[in-house]
């Protein structure tokens, strides 16, 4: 079963850590913890241990390119903290900000190695779905 996860392909099936399945209709995960998913645009976004998937079908076109470094709120909250602030270097999964939605908080960490050019939000703020949080571009 091949599918893009955030614009990569990848064979879910062979991850070890998960065991991946299709109900009528639905693919199913099932693996360690929890995780907010929600279906948006045609695709359907992941948030598992402070980090968001993007997960959708592969299609005739092949993958799409390299992660964007967007970090999107995966479904309505509140911004209890913020962490990053626009020119820090930061590394593949530092935090950048914690988003508490139904009474869970999830922290939202960096895809990448890099410096975070974008912060869209502040602590205490209300959030929409789909809201972009932060973003982080890849150094040079």
């Amino acid at each position: 079963m091949r599918y893009l996860v955030n614009g990569r392909e990848a064979d879910l099936v062979s991850e070890p850590a998960v065991k991946v399945t299709t109900s009528e209709g639905r693919l199913v995960v099932e693996g360690r913890g929890s995780a907010l998913v929600r279906r948006s645009k045609g695709k359907v976004l992941v948030s598992y241990q402070g980090r968001t998937f993007t997960v959708e079908k592969l299609g005739a076109g092949g993958p799409v390119g390299e992660l964007s470094g967007e970090i999107h709120a995966p479904i309505p909250g509140l911004i209890i903290e913020v962490y990053a602030a626009v020119g820090d270097q930061v590394k593949q999964g530092d935090r950048l900000l914690v988003l508490e939605a139904m009474k869970m908080q999830q922290p939202m960490v960096a895809p990448f190695d890099g410096v975070v050019t974008e912060v869209g939000v502040r602590k205490g703020e209300q959030v929409t779905a789909d809201a972009l949080l932060a973003k982080v571009s890849r150094e040079a």
